[in-house]
This record gives structure tokens, C-alpha cells and sequence, in this order.
């Protein structure tokens, strides 16, 4: 007899779901409703019938019902509400689960007399050495025939008997098993059997890794790529996840071209969960707007963020905010409302930002207003200390608070320069009919549903660039396409993965979802190509095919794959100590002075769009600064700034819509980034629209 459990044969239907693709997210409960309801009613063989009598609770079915007849009813649900192929696997998984329980129950293998055999320790106790176990458990797990199973159990049982050994961990009795799988050749059970654990030794390099977040440190110390430090608890569930994904989720390819640093697969460590989200503030209202709501907002926010692997982005926050806004609190709610949300962010240790925060990149007067109260109520916050969201704006919806406010001396023009210089304020470009909103998510015309960047994979540019050798610009731009259809790979494996863990444990939210490729080194890699020197041109042509390559690859495996600067640290800083320590041959020098990028000491690579070498020559738009990076001073601040921000937007001519992040958050003194922010707006603008409302660059 079986204790009923509703929910338990919700979840075997689901994984019989998963094994024959059936995506219907409510089926496994109906089958559940179903069974229960069969069962109540006593309509079912083996079970006593209930004449005259109501039906049964769950509460009595619990002493009454037998394994079989509930194995049966499902059986027979599936079959009749026409799902062949998932009562198939829910067969083939009930067979396995019987023939396990049956190898259970039969007598244990022959052993040499007088053999004494350990004990064995596990979650739930020591218990007598019984090598039916091993039999039920290659039988379940790894789908080996009963009568292998028993001669493995059988060689497993003679190597612990001439072991001498009087206790044994369930741990050392699996990696035993695995040996003989092993030395059989049967490599698929061996994989299905093979355990997925942290070694001691890395157990405790986990456990005294300056990056774990010590007990009592703020949430938001050590944030990096991932959103926020672990603790020592995430860092081990994510090295688990991480082997899986490598082993079990990710293709052979893939999985290598990870390995070695060709490109990296960003925050593998939580591969079931989408990186970023984006979404209308007002869809997690719960009644009409009022004073109380931007808190509510904010507490279901960081819940949401939490479910990322980085973060969580709010648009249109001006709308939960107006009731409070049209008060004489107005501005100190605002504030309140800011905190709120820096927070939840650091509770959740996740990223929590805002977007279009009036709604439309044209804000108009009233709009403007907004925002300019939401740059000074964020610049207030930053000055003071206190954490605060960072704010991803356009140009166009600053200039709405009117040229008197933006101007060079005005109140609000510092603190725009203060919040660019922090990182707090992300300056973002929209496409002809999209508008960027969150790195790898963008939003249509009229378009409400919640977006999400799936998962991303960032290519090692540089290394790509030393296959190809300076002034070899098609054979680097030929590399970039073959590192983009193999980085597309990994992503829709990573995308099967995903749907496969909405289905099982349900979505938190209906939404869009695409995917990214993340360009890090962009900087080393144009100065090899350059021989030393950074030609904007050269990097809009590799930026603008590999968008290319990532929409024509992409579309074939149905998936929509796009080019975003994402915040991804540890592939930076992994593909720098990679390539350091990797054998290469080098060639004379033609003309630059600056070092190669070979023979600095990165401790990263530059990530997205932040080309730091970039500069511009006397001679105008077209050269290459070779005098170093770019250095701020009082002869020229605004000028150099202006120079910048135009080489900027050449750089990106072929990037439709994105971010700049990192903005200039390496210079120091009086750099003029509003001035560059401005040039950049203005170059692009000037570009000759094409279909994408950018300027066409020829690729070769």
C-alpha cells in the first residue's frame, strides 16, 4: 500500500513530459485531478467499493491504495486524453521503478565463506552491506538489464571483500560501481550512474575563497559579472551546476570550446535560470496605483531579481510613482522609493535597475521633470553613500528636462557628470522602431510582455585575433563568424535546458526570451589587428558581422540572438590568464610603439563596448591615436571628450540599439563625459538611416 500524494504523480507525469517534449505546463496536475478523483469514487479495480457511502478523502485513500493501481490509472489517463508518447515514457520509467523494487527484494549475490563485509554510511544511517541495492539502483539510475546489474553487484561485493575494510561511505560504493561500468565499457550507464560532487580539496578552496561572502558583510560587497558574492553555500551548488551543465546539459563542442576559453558561457553556475529580466514596473501592481505602491513594487521586484542570474530591470517606473508624485512628499517618496529598491537588490544580490523610465524615449515637458528629479535623487543618494539602482537613459529622454537645466554649470548637468563617472548612469541608443532596455533585451512598438536574456556566451576576441595576425582583417572577420555559429550552439542547448526547468517548476512569468553574444577584448583584439593601433572602422566591420552571424545563425535554430555589452567579469579575467600562459609566436613590429597586448599584464580583458585605446589623430575620423589611451587634461577636456564620443559612435555604426557600459569609468579629473555623450548622440544621428536606422558599413 502506498500513501497517496497527489502532487507525487503530478511529478512523475512531468518528467515523463520532459522525456517526450510535451511542454503543456498544466497537463501533470489534470492527470493528478484526474487519478484522485478515479480513486475517490472507487471505481477501481483491487479497491473496495463505496455503495451508499460519499466518496473518499485524500486523507482515507492514503491507507487504502496499492502501487500498481495508481501506476495503472495514470497509465490509462495518459492513453485516453491522447498523449501516446508521454504514456510511453511514463511506462518505460514505471518498468524501471518495479524492476529496481523487485532487485530489492531478491537474495543477495554468492560470497566466498567466511567473507566479512563492512558496513555501509550513508544520509540515513549505517546499514549491513546488501548488494541487492547496488542491483535496484543500476537497474533505476543507469537502465542496466537486471541480470549485468547482478554481476556487477557481484564484482563491486569481491573487491570490498578483500578490502578488509569494516565501514564503507555510499560514496566510495558508487565510485567502485562506476570502476566496473568503466572496465565493462558500458559508458552510457557509467554516465547515468557517475556522481556530480565537489571534492574535499575544492570543498575547502570554496570555503576559503576571498570571494565568498562572509557572514555579517554587506550583500552588495564584491559585486561583479554574477550579480552579487555567493556564499559558501551558492559557491557549492554552483560548481554542481556548473559540472552538470559541462557534462549533461551542453553539447561535446560546447562544452570544449568552454574548457579551453574559446568563448565562455556566462554564469554556468545557475544554468536553469535566465540572466537578465525586463519588465513595465506597472505589471506588478496589485491594485491602481497609489502612495503605498512603489514599495509593493519593490519588494515583488527583488523577489523576481532573486530568480535571475543577475538582475532585474524596471521600465516605466514613473507611472507607479505618479500618485506620490503629484503630492507635496513627492520628492521624498521618490527617494524612499530608490532606497527601497537598492534594498531589495542587495537582499536579493542581484542587480535592480530602471529603463524608459517615463515610457517613451520622447518624454516631453512633464516627462523631463521626472527625470530630472530621478538623476538628482539618485546623484543624492550616491554622494551621500547609500547604494541606488543604476539607470539606463538615452540622450533624448535626458535633453527633455530642458537645455536651461543641462546646462555646462547647471545643478542637473554635475550630477549627470557624477552618476556617469560612478557607473550609476548608463547612456543606452534605441534602434528605428526597438528600444533597448536591458543587456540582450529589446522591446518593440506596443510590445508589454515581460523580456528576458536566457543565457549569453562571451567569445575571446583576442584570441581570435592572434589566429588571424595583424592586417588580416577577412581572416579574423571568417574566425568571428565560425566562433559566433559555435557559440550559437551552446546557446540553444542552454535554451533546451531552460524550457525543460519552466516546464517542471513553472514560470514565473509569461515573457519573451533571447539570447546574447558578449564581445570581450574588443580593445586587445583591435590593436593586433591593428599592429599596436585602434581603428573604429576595423571594429563597427567585426561588430557588424557578428550581429550578422548571430541573426542568421540564430534563426535556424529558432531562437532570436543579438549582441549586447553584459557585465561578464569572470570570462574576461579567465580568458586574460588563459591566453598569458599560452605558447605563441609573434611578429616584428610595423609601425606602433604602444605594447602589444601580448606583453601587458591584464588581469582582464575589456568587456562590451569599452574600448580604452580609442582615439583619434589630427588628421580626423579615419586614423588611429598610437600615443597610449586617452587622457583628460585642461587644455582640451571638452574636445578630447568630443573626439571620443565620435570615434565612439563610428565604432558602433553597426550596432542598432545597445548601452554603453562601461562608459568612461577608467578617467578621471574633468573628463568631459556628458561632451562625449553628446557627440556620440550626434555622430550617430548624422549617419545615412538604413534598415536598421544606422549607417551601412561595408563589411569587406
Amino acid at each position: 500500500m502506498l500513501a497517496f500524494d497527489r502532487a507525487r504523480i503530478a511529478t512523475s507525469v512531468r518528467r515523463a513530459q520532459a522525456e517526450a517534449g510535451d511542454d503543456d505546463s498544466g497537463f501533470a496536475d489534470e492527470v493528478a485531478a484526474i487519478v484522485s478523483l478515479a480513486l475517490a469514487r472507487g471505481a477501481v479495480p483491487g479497491l473496495a467499493r463505496r455503495e451508499g457511502r460519499p466518496p473518499m478523502g485524500e486523507p482515507e485513500l492514503a491507507q487504502e491504495v496499492a502501487l500498481e493501481t495508481i501506476g495503472e490509472l495514470v497509465e490509462r489517463a495518459l492513453i485516453e486524453l491522447g498523449r501516446a508518447p508521454v504514456a510511453r515514457a511514463f511506462i518505460v520509467s514505471r518498468a524501471r521503478r518495479n524492476a529496481a523494487r523487485e532487485a530489492l527484494r531478491v537474495d543477495a549475490p554468492s560470497r566466498a565463506a567466511g567473507a566479512r563485509l563492512p558496513d555501509v554510511r550513508g544520509a540515513a544511517g549505517t546499514e549491513p552491506w546488501n548488494p541487492a541495492r547496488i542491483v535496484a539502483a543500476l537497474v533505476e539510475e543507469a537502465g542496466v538489464p537486471r541480470d549485468r546489474a547482478h554481476e556487477i553487484a557481484e564484482r563491486v561485493e569481491a573487491r570490498v571483500a578483500g578490502a578488509g575494510l569494516r565501514r564503507l561511505s555510499t560514496g566510495l560504493v558508487r565510485e567502485l560501481v562506476s570502476n566496473e561500468l568503466f572496465a565493462l565499457g558500458l559508458d552510457r550507464a557509467l554516465r547515468a550512474h557517475e556522481a556530480l560532487g565537489v571534492p574535499r580539496y575544492d570543498l575547502r578552496r570554496l570555503f576559503t575563497d576571498s570571494r565568498v561572502r562572509r557572514p555579517g558583510a554587506p550583500n552588495s560587497a564584491h559585486l561583479d559579472g554574477s550579480g552579487g558574492a555567493a556564499t559558501f553555500e551558492e559557491r557549492v551548488a554552483g560548481e554542481v551546476l556548473r559540472r552538470h551543465a559541462l557534462e549533461d546539459v551542453l553539447g561535446e563542442v560546447s562544452a570544449e570550446r568552454h574548457r579551453v576559453g574559446d568563448h565562455h558561457l556566462v554564469d554556468l553556475e545557475r544554468p536553469h535560470r535566465a540572466l537578465w529580466r525586463s519588465l513595465p514596473a506597472e505589471l506588478l501592481l496589485r491594485r491602481e496605483p497609489s502612495l503605498t505602491s512603489p514599495f509593493e513594487v519593490a519588494l515583488d521586484a527583488a523577489t523576481l531579481a532573486a530568480e535571475c542570474g543577475q538582475g532585474l530591470v524596471l521600465e516605466e517606473i514613473a507611472k507607479v510613482l505618479a500618485p506620490a508624485m503629484r503630492t507635496v512628499r513627492g520628492d521624498a517618496v521618490l527617494r524612499d522609493a530608490l532606497l527601497a529598491l537598492a534594498t531589495g537588490a542587495e537582499g536579493a544580490r542581484r542587480h535592480l535597475d530602471l529603463a524608459r523610465p517615463t515610457g517613451r524615449s520622447a518624454a516631453g515637458s512633464r516627462g523631463g521633470a521626472f527625470v530630472a528629479k530621478l538623476v538628482l535623487a539618485l546623484d543624492g543618494l550616491t554622494v551621500e553613500g547609500y547604494p541606488a539602482p543604476r539607470l539606463f537613459l538615452t540622450l533624448e529622454e535626458l535633453e527633455a528636462a530642458g537645455a536651461d537645466a543641462l546646462r555646462h554649470d547647471g545643478e542637473l548637468a554635475r550630477a549627470v557628470e557624477r552618476l556617469l563617472a560612478a557607473g550609476q548612469l548608463i547612456p543606452v541608443w534605441h534602434g528605428a522602431d526597438s528600444a533597448w532596455t536591458a543587456p540582450g533585451c529589446v522591446r518593440r512598438a506596443g510590445d508589454r510582455a515581460s523580456l528576458a536574456l536566457g543565457a549569453a556566451v562571451a567569445l575571446n576576441l583576442p584570441r581570435l585575433a592572434r589566429r588571424a595576425g595583424p592586417w588580416r582583417e577577412e581572416t579574423l572577420l571568417g574566425f568571428v563568424a565560425d566562433a559566433a555559429r559555435i557559440a550559437i550552439e551552446g546557446l540553444a542547448e542552454l535554451e533546451v535546458h531552460q524550457r525543460e526547468a519552466r516546464r517542471l517548476q513553472g514560470e514565473p512569468l509569461r515573457e519573451r526570451v533571447s539570447y546574447g553574444i558578449v564581445p570581450v577584448g574588443l580593445d586587445e583584439a583591435l590593436r593586433i589587428l591593428g599592429d599596436g593601433g585602434v581603428r573604429p572602422a576595423q571594429g563597427a566591420r567585426v561588430l557588424g558581422l557578428l550581429a550578422d552571424a548571430a541573426t542568421r545563425f540564430s534563426e535556424a535554430r529558432g531562437l532570436s540572438v543579438r549582441i549586447t555589452p553584459l557585465a561578464a567579469d569572470a570570462a574576461a579575467a579567465r580568458f586574460a590568464e588563459l591566453d598569458a600562459s599560452a605558447a605563441r609566436s609573434e611578429q616584428p613590429r610595423l609601425f606602433s610603439d604602444m605594447p602589444r597586448p601580448e606583453e601587458e599584464r591584464n588581469v582582464r580583458y575589456s568587456m562590451g563596448y569599452d574600448v580604452p585605446s580609442m582615439a583619434l589623430d589630427a588628421r580626423g575620423h579615419e586614423g588611429a591615436h598610437d600615443g597610449g589611451p586617452l587622457h583628460a587634461d585642461a587644455r582640451g577636456d571638452d574636445e578630447r571628450a568630443a573626439q571620443f564620443g565620435t570615434s565612439l559612435a563610428d565604432l558602433l555604426a553597426t550596432v542598432p540599439s545597445g548601452a554603453l557600459h562601461p562608459f568612461l569609468p577608467r578617467r578621471r579629473g574633468s573628463f568631459g563625459r556628458l561632451t562625449a555623450w553628446r557627440a556620440f548622440e550626434a555622430r550617430r544621428r548624422a549617419f545615412a538611416t538604413g534598415p536598421e536606422g544606422v549607417r551601412p558599413v561595408t563589411l569587406f
